[in-house]
């Protein structure tokens, strides 16, 4: 009944929105998403969304007869001088600096193995005498402890004589029991948050040697990151409305101070005009990183085909010795999203893989898990917790940007060392007081951690006519533009003379 009232819902919405010209469904947002360029005549919806989508798979089914084929094709950034030079610009570590770095981190995981292994053992004396004296106060207060709640709702009752009591009876009795077992999960999950941090990976375990890997391959600054976040139209899941990448490439950071990304936000035309606001909010034209590039669907799968190409599939006449991942923040929901786009991804592996053919897979909520645990774990709370600036989330181009940051920091040894963020007694505190303070917000409507007069400048402003003229404190944004092709694009990007640095 619920799938079919759901495609129901999805159908009227189908109707109702689907065949809205661009200009009519933006009638309402016109000064949130002016698009440089755009023509009258571009059509954006639903069913427009849907047809564009068939036609593009029908012409890769024609172009890609074998999947995977698309890999093999060429990337528009070969086109461009400076990415096709920087191609071949293979940078060797040596063995003694592999070694060196290795060593680090090793002798980095052996304080850190040390310290979580005395965190969980304070944790686990001193939760297992609580959970005693708690029990004991249970039993001569209730009685004996209740089953889990998951056995109680299979169980059958009976009478002191073996018989099935009637059916109203063992609810009444179940019910009871069900309510009694609650209060006694909630008596044990309060004792828990209470107790101080819990440790989640420990030496010894699989986890940790998932954590040693993630922390030897950042550190050694020989991998390609491919960041990816995409962002879907939230009533119709199927509908991508912007995708976001941003890369860290070794072969341009080899003798910067600061890491360089590169970063793209691509709206499909034919969903520009749908817009979320009903569960996150509406930052589509907020990408704060450059311009939003408006295309066609099918131009946009050429885009992102032309990124996974040139940075995820190593050309074969060069040996370039770098290893190669995808990130994200729950990243598998934005492979999935990608495969729905007809964009054909390589073989994907685990972390342990030595295999240059394969790419790896790093995870910023997985990787936060297994360091924290699941409290904090949006992307949001894991980069406030790194101290790492942000503004306007749910924009896929931010998002992608601010995954690859979050990584890169929580991967680097010595800021970690630096800024204590292995301090598990230090995080667990400024999480439960960040829990606290979010439970403050929601229930007190006139509570405000910025006042009204301070939002644009953290101090208290008179607004004056003079002020208004000269100081100007909005963010600046590149904008959007709408390139009919790729190529008219490639012809707009700046990229430096040579690649050699």
């Amino acid at each position: 009944m619920d799938i079919r009232r759901r495609a129901d819902s999805e159908k009227r919405i189908v109707q109702a929105v689907g065949k809205i010209s661009i200009q009519e469904s933006l009638a309402s947002k016109k000064k949130d998403m002016y698009v440089r360029g755009l023509s009258s005549n571009v059509k954006s919806g639903l069913e427009t969304y849907r047809s564009a989508l068939k036609e593009c798979q029908a012409e890769m089914r024609r172009l890609r007869p074998v999947e995977g084929s698309g890999l093999r094709c060429s990337s528009w950034m070969y086109q461009v001088p400076y990415f096709r030079e920087l191609s071949e610009n293979v940078v060797r570590v040596s063995k003694e600096e592999r070694e060196l770095c290795r060593t680090q981190v090793d002798e980095y995981l052996d304080q850190l193995g040390a310290r979580f292994t005395n965190v969980d053992h304070q944790y686990t004396t001193k939760l297992e005498s609580m959970l005693q004296e708690m029990n004991a106060d249970w039993e001569l207060e209730h009685g004996e402890v209740p089953p889990k709640v998951s056995i109680l709702k299979r169980y059958v009752f009976s009478n002191e004589k073996n018989e099935p009591v009637e059916q109203a009876a063992q609810e009444e009795k179940r019910l009871k029991l069900i309510n009694l077992r609650v209060e006694y999960d909630n008596k044990v999950a309060a004792i828990r948050s209470l107790q101080g941090p819990k440790v989640y990976t420990l030496p010894g375990t699989p986890g940790w040697k998932e954590l040693g890997e993630y922390f030897h391959l950042l550190q050694a600054r020989n991998t390609i990151l491919f960041s990816v976040d995409i962002e879907a139209y939230e009533l119709a899941g199927s509908v991508i409305t912007e995708v976001g990448f941003a890369i860290y490439d070794p072969r341009e950071n080899q003798n910067l101070l600061s890491p360089e990304f590169r970063s793209f936000h691509l709206c499909p035309s034919e969903s520009l005009g749908l817009v979320n606001e009903k569960y996150v909010p509406n930052h589509k034209s907020m990408f704060l990183m450059g311009e939003t590039l408006v295309m066609p669907l099918a131009q946009c799968i050429e885009f992102i085909q032309g990124l996974v190409n040139y940075y995820l599939v190593p050309k074969p006449d060069i040996d370039d010795s770098y290893d190669r991942a995808i990130v994200g923040h729950d990243v598998q929901s934005d492979l999935h999203w990608l495969k729905g786009m007809f964009v054909d991804l390589p073989h994907v592996t685990g972390i342990h893989s030595d295999d240059k053919n394969c790419v790896k897979i790093l995870d910023t909520s997985h990787l936060y898990k297994r360091l924290y645990g699941l409290k904090g774990c949006s992307l949001g709370k894991a980069l406030r917790l790194h101290g790492i600036p942000h503004s306007y989330l749910h924009n896929a181009g931010n998002d992608a940007h601010y995954t690859l940051q979050l990584l890169m920091n929580m991967g680097d040894v010595q800021r970690r060392v630096q800024r204590g963020w292995d301090d598990l007694y230090a995080v667990h505190h400024t999480l439960q007081h960040w829990e606290e303070l979010d439970a403050l917000l929601s229930t007190s409507p006139n509570v405000s951690a910025i006042s009204p007069e301070s939002k644009s400048t953290g101090t208290k402003v008179k607004r004056t006519r003079t002020s208004r003229a000269i100081r100007n404190w909005d963010t600046h944004l590149s904008g959007m533009v709408y390139h009919e092709n790729l190529q008219t694009f490639i012809q707009s990007i700046y990229v430096p003379e040579s690649s050699c640095i």
